[in-house]
């Protein structure tokens, strides 16, 4: 397998088996790891020591494999890296200790004079922890003490020779605005694309930033969300989830996601065998391995606590350790996004730049609602050389926006901004912006959808907009769903990675051959929304069994 893939990564047996091999031809792996050691750290256990004396063999090879990748010209090979961690590994004093070797580093080579390192954290409180880190490290070394002047109140310590900045920001884009950073270290992504909704346009604006730079990388470190991935949170992880697995292939970036398999991929084990909590915490300090963060036996009291709090308070205790401990997403407990081929495919399906021939044949499938508690969707798929291209429209009710769940709602916040949802104050007012919308797209359109499920909708629509036909959500929208998803697995359908659709798209499961939200129950009620899936497999059994023929196809 090509690149950073490791596609058999969930028979791993130990942390190292995550992380890819470096020859290390120009010795700058080992020279950089060198300069990380040297770290003084200064809280825990290990205070007192260097990052060196107690560094993991994860740890090493991590660096070894990142500085150390080098082509015949020296230059890297991998500039971006994500990983993925339980809570307690050591990561934030790992990105301090790394910040500060790329100081020393560029100033020996002469590199990035005038740069700066930019760590990038979830909030104030975290980014004074993480600057904290950093003071009182350098402080600590006597190397060092000398070398560097501290700003308090702007979180930034420079390098009195080269003029090199090391500057901890909040994820607000005020704070990256102007940067030129020769690295950008994002910590707690999951935690930041949470607590600020431009946490994405913060880090595009550094990498953007940082392009000028020599041997500029990105880093982000993260543990796995409590809830449902969010925002670019979701989007960075769908990505490193298709690298690792081979459906994408980028050598520049490298993946090292520790979370637990899901039970589809490795049903035979035990999340009470303390042997594979590595999966997840690969610092667990046990018998066999003395060196550590944090001992197996204070995890294995935090599960027994969870699970008598489980008794009593219900999963939500359990749920946040697996998730903050062993890597365990929320859709990968319940059975959301991965659960169907569609789902673990549509990563690998982004189009950045979708076209489309004039006089392709375009569907548009409806999955109606009158906005007050799922949206409708209206999905426009064109059919261009065998290939299939999607864009989703939906549509709410203010209130149904208003009174939405809390990691709901941020998920239409970003639709919102992206343009993929509108908020209509009244069901008819709901109804007539589909209408208007579907007028919209000029050409002889072939219109399909959900005939039941708004009474109604499909006369008013034939009266209003033209024919209407009707997509059985049976057996039916079963078949479009295996059909779709091996497209995906074709790489013949592309879709924009609209953050709504992307959402419904990770939300269906099959449940006995019926298809249905993953937190649904059995009347089919659950904030997991797969309404913009549904329209979509209507137009994709639409342009199956229509015979293709030529229109102008301009989404409105």
């Amino acid at each position: 397998m090509p690149g950073t893939a490791n596609p058999d990564w969930f028979n791993a047996t130990n942390p190292l088996d995550l992380i890819p091999d470096t020859d290390d031809p120009h010795g700058m792996g080992e020279r950089f790891l060198r300069l990380v050691s040297n770290f003084k750290l200064t809280q825990g256990t290990a205070a007192g020591l260097t990052f060196g004396a107690v560094a993991l063999p994860w740890q090493q090879k991590l660096i070894r494999k990142v500085w150390g990748d080098t082509n015949a010209d020296g230059e890297p090979m991998i500039r971006n890296v994500g990983v993925k961690i339980g809570k307690g590994s050591g990561k934030t004093s790992m990105a301090a200790a790394i910040a500060c070797a790329c100081v020393i580093d560029w100033h020996a080579r002469r590199i990035n004079t005038r740069a700066a390192v930019i760590i990038v954290s979830a909030g104030i409180e975290a980014a004074n922890i993480c600057f904290q880190h950093l003071r009182e490290g350098i402080a600590a070394d006597r190397h060092l003490v000398n070398k560097f002047k501290s700003n308090l109140s702007r979180r930034e310590l420079t390098h009195i020779a080269s003029g090199v900045v090391i500057r901890v920001i909040p994820p607000a884009l005020e704070a990256a605005v102007g940067l030129r950073p020769g690295l950008v270290i994002g910590d707690e992504i999951h935690q930041a694309s949470i607590v600020s909704k431009e946490f994405e346009s913060v880090i595009d604006q550094l990498v953007r930033g940082g392009q000028n730079q020599e041997e500029f990388r990105y880093i982000a470190w993260t543990t796995a969300a409590v809830a449902r991935p969010v925002g670019y949170y979701a989007k960075w992880l769908r990505r490193l989830r298709a690298i690792r697995d081979g459906e994408l292939v980028d050598p520049a970036t490298l993946p090292v996601l520790y979370e637990w398999p899901s039970q589809k991929l490795r049903p035979d084990l035990d999340i009470g065998d303390a042997h594979e909590w590595w999966r997840g915490m690969p610092s667990l300090r046990t018998k066999d391995n003395p060196k550590g963060t944090m001992d197996a036996s204070a995890l294995a009291a935090e599960l027994r606590e969870a699970a008598d709090d489980a008794d009593i308070n219900g999963q939500a205790t359990m749920e946040l350790l697996l998730s903050q401990r062993l890597g365990m997403e929320a859709h990968d407990r319940d059975g959301g996004t991965g659960s169907t081929p569609l789902a673990q495919h549509w990563a690998a399906c982004h189009d950045p730049d979708m076209r489309v021939r004039t006089g392709a044949p375009l569907f548009v499938g409806i999955d109606p609602s009158p906005g007050i508690d799922d949206p409708a969707a209206v999905v426009t798929v064109i059919l261009d050389n065998d290939h299939y291209y999607a864009w989703s429209k939906q549509f709410l009710l203010r209130g149904a926006f208003d009174s939405a769940p809390r990691k709901l709602k941020e998920v239409y916040e970003q639709a919102l901004e992206a343009g993929e949802l509108e908020l209509l104050e009244s069901t008819t007012a709901l109804e007539l912006a589909i209408h208007g919308y579907c007028k919209s797209l000029r050409g002889n359109v072939s219109y399909s959808g959900d005939s039941r499920g708004l009474a109604g909708f499909a006369r008013r629509f034939e009266e209003r907009v033209g024919p209407y036909k009707s997509v059985a959500q049976d057996w039916t929208l079963r078949a479009a769903l295996d059909y779709a998803g091996a497209l995906a697995y074709d790489r013949r359908l592309h879709h924009g990675d609209q953050p709504l659709l992307s959402f419904n798209v990770g939300n269906v499961i099959l449940d006995n051959g019926r298809i249905r939200k993953y937190d649904s129950s059995s009347a089919g009620v659950g904030s997991g929304k797969i309404d913009g899936c549904s329209a979509m497999l209507s137009a994709i059994q639409a342009a199956e069994a229509e015979p293709v023929w030529d229109v102008s196809a301009v989404i409105g």
